[in-house]
């Protein structure tokens, strides 16, 4: 499991143009897996009364929550175990509706439940063991015929039909889809992120004119669509799983 030092780590450099380490707000294949998940997120936010209470574990530098919040429709609780993210957060949103708080999934203590709970890109840095342990957690601070949006990259030591089978034996129900950024990213833009870092650094020479050209194809939206379609074999990058109480 990577220590909290590791998530520390990763907003040392936040700043509002480059954001945390995932560079989440700007990256093609980021911002289509979060478009993704806002799809299921804003379809079960629809089935509850407002106000609707959210639990986001993992917020981050709430780059998803920024998607989705609309203020006075829902009360937001955002859990992070970097402490660096949370002063972030705390910056971002001064509205009363809307609390962040330093803590881990492994030993959530909350008394609340909450109508949905949202876990992005987050399960896949445990252990199978405290993956199981991570998502009873998520069931215990649901209430009834309340939701977990759960996603998580696939590939390597994660499985998808493996997660699928964790999550059936955790909640009531689950259904799951999938998203496609491998092809994109294995292929184009983790090389031209390595790219784009080199010229970041070689400020004295106008490397910061190539970075920005560089960043404006890694963000563009046509750019991912066109470097998909050449995508034949169409292997997933994440798997999507709705589970419910």
């Amino acid at each position: 499991m990577y220590n909290k030092e590791f998530f520390e780590q990763k907003f040392e450099n936040y700043n509002e143009i480059e954001g945390n380490a995932w560079k989440m707000h700007w990256r093609a294949s980021q911002i289509h897996r979060m478009e993704k998940a806002l799809e299921y997120v804003k379809r079960a936010i629809s089935s509850y009364r407002v106000p609707v209470n959210i639990c986001e574990i993992g917020c981050a530098s709430a780059d998803f929550t920024d998607k989705y919040y609309k203020e006075n429709l829902m009360r937001i609780v955002g859990i992070d175990l970097s402490d660096r993210a949370i002063e972030i957060c705390k910056k971002k949103y001064q509205d009363t509706n809307v609390k962040f708080i330093q803590g881990n999934i492994l030993n959530i203590d909350l008394t609340k439940k909450y109508d949905l709970v949202i876990c992005m890109d987050v399960l896949h840095y445990f252990s199978d063991e405290d993956k199981m342990r991570s998502m009873k957690n998520i069931q215990m601070i649901l209430k009834a015929e309340g939701k977990a949006i759960l996603m998580i990259p696939i590939g390597g030591n994660d499985d998808a039909k493996d997660f699928i089978e964790k999550t059936k034996k955790v909640f009531k129900k689950s259904t799951y889809d999938y998203v496609y950024t491998q092809f994109y990213q294995k292929y184009f833009e983790g090389g031209l992120l390595h790219v784009y870092d080199f010229f970041c650094n070689k400020k004295e020479w106008g490397g910061l004119i190539f970075a920005k050209q560089l960043k404006k194809i890694l963000h563009s939206m046509v750019v991912f669509n066109f470097i998909n379609k050449l995508d034949r074999k169409h292997i997933p990058s994440h798997i999507i799983v709705i589970a419910e109480e």
